[in-house]
């Protein structure tokens, strides 16, 4: 009976030592469950309160299942990828950036509910990440594409175009000579600046793509009407009730299309850029050739701009290409011989049904929504703003390389800005007329230094060339010094000129 009671006892304290380690098993892995609900806490903060701050909600955090992956973080995100046709890219973008600056790591984000799975890779040498959704790289940008496709704005393009009258005499000249460059007839010298040659007291300025007119800006100088007795500087409402609803409006211009050109009304200028239709056959099997790696981005530049020489812009290095074809209706803009997404086609492309197919599969970007002009006018707009605002700067920062010419005057007419390139060197130098009462000028050479004379007047010296004089007024140019030095100015004062090391007199005379 002893035995037997022993027995039960031995048996009954095997059962509690089982249950005991049960239960811290059981104890351990429910701890370790929560914590992997949760995010570590960093400086008071966590990753769970991230992620419900911008609106989506944190579900829980565990090591990943994915070999190469840190974590897999479930999140109900706030909104599908795409809401009623919609991208929400900058939310995703914006939740995406938030989570990498505080974990930094290869982690997945998951969605369960929307089937959405962010696979986001982190390099902590470069401080750089990069995602792909669902597998996709370049998500957005391709399902932006294909919706923009699917929407069918380029079969409405034409629905755009209105009735127009010409009244510029001049303009009714250029379009009836088939916009020919040649055709220009204005008895007045022209100063060329940011690419337009501007005949300042006529008040037009034209931009010329080989040997056509692509753009004609009329200003406040030009008195004549110029579209629907419509004159520089007519109130946008009342173009509005002259014209009707614009097809293409931002907060400051307003634009309209007929057959022949588009027109865009701004405060103090009326701009015209001119229609061109291409065959885009040719265009599209050369696409087709590079895209399925029979020729090398080289070879397709140098075909294209044979094809099509009439491109506005053209950048191309080895680490970047940019050029632009807005009559086309083209842009392309690669960082990358598989870049083929930078291939875009905007609205007034003349649209194939293999471009339709590369679009579909993802193969380039379709910007139907988008137009080029449009897009054109606006950037041309905001560039004299943009670069009055760096002379303004200018005047506070010192961007001459020497130090003795900050207590130089400067002219009261004029604002100066430098135009740089890709070495960070001066590749123009621009005179703005303060109250634009003064035509602009632009010296298209690679200045080294320079220092304001008079309100007219400068001297600038070119690296290993010489120093030069040069009159805004009479545009007159002289050469005072020349040799292989730098250069570099260093103070002019009472004829007496510093440069490098030297010291000379000058006569301005």
């Amino acid at each position: 009976m002893k035995k037997k009671r022993k027995l039960i006892l031995i048996i009954v304290s095997i059962i509690l030592i089982v249950l005991l380690a049960l239960l811290g098993i059981a104890t351990t892995y429910k701890k370790k469950v929560e914590n992997n609900k949760q995010d570590i806490v960093v400086n008071g903060q966590s990753l769970a309160s991230i992620i419900n701050d911008l609106g989506s909600i944190f579900i829980k955090q565990q090591p990943s299942e994915e070999n190469g992956f840190s974590k897999d973080i479930y999140i109900k995100f706030k909104y599908n990828l795409y809401e009623n046709g919609e991208s929400k890219e900058k939310i995703y973008l914006n939740l995406i950036n938030n989570i990498e600056k505080y974990i930094q790591s290869n982690v997945r984000l998951i969605d369960e509910s929307r089937d959405i799975i962010i696979r986001v890779n982190y390099s902590k040498d470069d401080d750089y990440y990069y995602y792909t959704i669902n597998g996709e790289e370049d998500y957005f940008k391709k399902h932006n594409s294909i919706n923009t496709l699917n929407k069918n704005n380029k079969k409405n393009n034409n629905k755009e175009e209105i009735d127009l009258t010409v009244n510029s005499n001049f303009l009714k000249d250029i379009i009836k000579n088939d916009w020919s460059a040649d055709s220009i007839d204005i008895n007045e010298e022209y100063n060329t600046v940011n690419n337009y040659d501007e005949y300042f007291y006529e008040g037009i300025k034209i931009k010329k793509v080989m040997s056509k007119v692509f753009n004609i800006r009329f200003t406040n100088r030009y008195q004549h009407n110029v579209i629907n007795g419509i004159k520089v500087g007519t109130s946008i409402s009342d173009v509005i009730e002259t014209l009707g609803e614009p097809t293409y409006q931002s907060e400051n211009v307003i634009g309209y299309k007929n057959n022949s050109f588009y027109v865009f009304f701004s405060e103090d200028e009326i701009s015209i850029f001119r229609v061109q239709k291409y065959d885009t056959e040719e265009f599209t099997e050369l696409l087709e050739d590079y895209i399925n790696n029979e020729i090398n981005l080289k070879e397709f530049m140098n075909k294209l701009t044979y094809l099509w020489d009439d491109y506005s812009e053209y950048t191309y290095t080895a680490s970047n290409l940019n050029i632009v074809y807005p009559l086309q209706g083209l842009k392309i803009n690669m960082t990358s011989n598989n870049d083929t997404l930078g291939i875009q086609i905007y609205d007034n492309f003349d649209i194939t049904p293999k471009i339709e197919k590369l679009i579909q599969d993802g193969k380039i970007t379709a910007k139907f929504d988008k137009n080029i002009y449009f897009e054109e006018e606006l950037n041309t707009l905001r560039l004299r703003d943009d670069l009055i605002y760096s002379a303004q700067l200018g005047r506070y920062v010192d961007n001459n390389p020497s130090n003795e010419l900050k207590n130089q005057r400067f002219s009261e007419l004029y604002w100066d800005v430098c135009k740089y390139n890709s070495n960070n060197d001066i590749s123009s130098l621009i005179f703005l007329s303060i109250n634009e009462d003064l035509p602009d000028i632009e010296l298209n050479e690679d200045i080294y230094t320079y220092i304001w004379l008079n309100d007219y007047s400068i001297f600038y010296s070119i690296k290993n060339k010489g120093i030069y004089f040069y009159d805004l007024k009479t545009k007159e140019k002289r050469e005072l010094i020349t040799g292989d030095d730098d250069f570099y100015i260093k103070s002019y004062n009472n004829h007496i000129l510093k440069y490098d090391e030297e010291i000379v007199e000058i006569d301005e005379e």
